[in-house]
């Protein structure tokens, strides 16, 4: 117990003995705020998006697919991924790790007449589709869960 009241009652000081260290953290700021350039554009399944790209954008919850324009890109995080913030015409700010696809009438006109997980099925490949009995007990647990809310 004395170990760990001594480490933090001791204040340790830092100080800058040379004029060039000083400088030195300055062009270290400075070099830091020069990497963190405007992200124009990202690439997800061979598809190039830009800032302002009207898309659809599904999750893999139980919630319908949303329409919205592409507002900023920013890497999640320290990571080099790329995520969209995306604006929806109410006015809705949201980011969006699941699917994103460039906006296509046909395809919202098949989406309005699914359920959400149905949604999901049409816009990913085979390999990640939900199978009907998955569906129902996905659906089930959100169900239960909005109800406790």
């Amino acid at each position: 117990m004395k170990f760990i009241k001594n480490l933090f009652s001791k204040k340790k000081a830092v100080s800058v003995k040379k004029i060039e260290d000083y400088s030195s953290l300055l062009n270290l700021n400075k070099a830091n705020q020069q990497e963190k350039k405007e992200i124009s554009h990202f690439i997800k399944n061979g598809y190039k998006f830009n800032v302002g790209d009207k898309v659809i954008t599904k999750s893999n919850e139980c919630v319908n697919y949303k329409v919205g324009v592409i507002i900023s890109l920013d890497y999640l995080g320290s990571s080099k991924t790329i995520i969209p913030k995306i604006k929806t015409k109410n006015g809705e700010i949201y980011t969006t790790m699941g699917v994103i696809i460039f906006y296509n009438k046909n395809t919202e006109k098949k989406l309005k007449d699914l359920k959400p997980l149905e949604q999901w099925n049409h816009l990913v490949p085979k390999e990640v589709r939900y199978t009907k009995k998955e569906m129902a007990l996905k659906e089930k647990k959100y169900n239960l869960l909005k109800k406790i809310q």
